[in-house]
């Protein structure tokens, strides 16, 4: 059986505003492996080039606070300026 991540994308632009921005809703399975997380990764490249505010709402299921699970997504996560202890 085949481990799909869902992610959906919702864009908003606010009355009174000029500027619209994005809002992701991510699901990674627990069982999904590193290897898989790519999908996230350019779900998350794409939308930083369209040069919008993104916020990101979800279950990624990475324990970002352990030091030994280490993953590219986290990594990534922390180049989009994610705080996990917030």
């Amino acid at each position: 059986m085949q481990i799909f991540v869902e992610i959906l994308w919702i864009e908003l632009c606010p009355l009174k505003s000029k500027r619209s921005f994005l809002i992701a809703g991510v699901y990674r399975p627990p069982s999904s492996k590193s290897m898989d997380d790519s999908d996230i990764e350019n779900n998350f490249e794409n939308a930083y080039l369209l040069n919008k505010e993104i916020i990101i709402l979800g279950d990624i299921n990475i324990d970002l606070l352990n030091a030994n699970q280490s993953s590219k997504l986290s990594e990534t996560s922390e180049e989009f300026a994610y705080d996990p202890s917030c």
